[in-house]
């Protein structure tokens, strides 16, 4: 396990036009994958990568939120060397899932009074559970936080860094939470068949 972060207010530079920030952390991750295939010797190629989102009816894992968590694949096109072009090829395959009417924003989950990003993450990875027998690479979750301090007893938190586990079949799962003007990159890899996986944040760190 590893982590890395990235301030909110770049990835929000970054952004344009119709573009998500989902979307420009989703074409980050594509690569920094890349780049870690690159410095490795090995061929770029599509990734598949599931991905749970927050919906409002009932196709997904229930929560307290009054939302829904269900899985959804997404193609990571790391054969494309445009940066710019992933990002629109990516927003391509989220917008499938935000014109159903059915995704909730992340503004509107984390102005949820009470709401822990943990929560979402977990619904994730129980959504993703369920997508066991559907081929993919890898797992990807994304829980917005609050963009302000949170305090426990007077002490401030300084970070919230997801930590997801790696299930059969999978090599590598990427928890993403916002919190308090920065986005914490957790990345858990299988020791046997990735190693180290401080390459593959140094990639995302590049890729930013």
């Amino acid at each position: 396990f590893t982590h890395t972060t990235v301030p909110l207010d770049i990835l929000r530079q970054l952004r344009t036009g119709r573009y998500t920030i989902n979307d420009v952390l989703l074409t980050v991750l594509a690569g920094g994958l890349r780049g870690w295939l690159a410095a490795q010797e090995q061929p770029a190629q599509e990734l598949l990568a599931l991905v749970p989102m927050s919906v409002v009816d009932t196709d997904g894992v229930p929560s307290a939120l009054g939302s829904h968590v269900a899985p959804h694949l997404i193609a990571l096109p790391l054969a494309e060397p445009n940066p710019l072009m992933r990002l629109h090829q990516i927003s391509y395959g989220t917008r499938a899932h935000t014109d159903t009417g059915r995704a909730v924003s992340a503004r509107r989950i984390s102005d949820i009074a009470g709401f822990a990003p943990t929560t979402l993450q977990g619904l994730g990875v129980r959504a993703a559970q369920a997508m066991v027998l559907r081929p993919h690479h890898l797992l990807i979750t994304n829980a917005p936080g609050p963009q302000h301090p949170v305090y426990l007893a007077g002490a401030r938190m300084t970070a919230s860094c997801p930590v997801l586990p790696v299930e059969a079949g999978r090599l590598v799962s990427i928890g993403l939470t916002s919190y308090d003007g920065t986005v914490f990159i957790g990345i858990s890899t299988d020791r046997s068949h990735m190693g180290d996986p401080v390459l593959l944040a140094d990639c995302i760190d590049d890729a930013v």
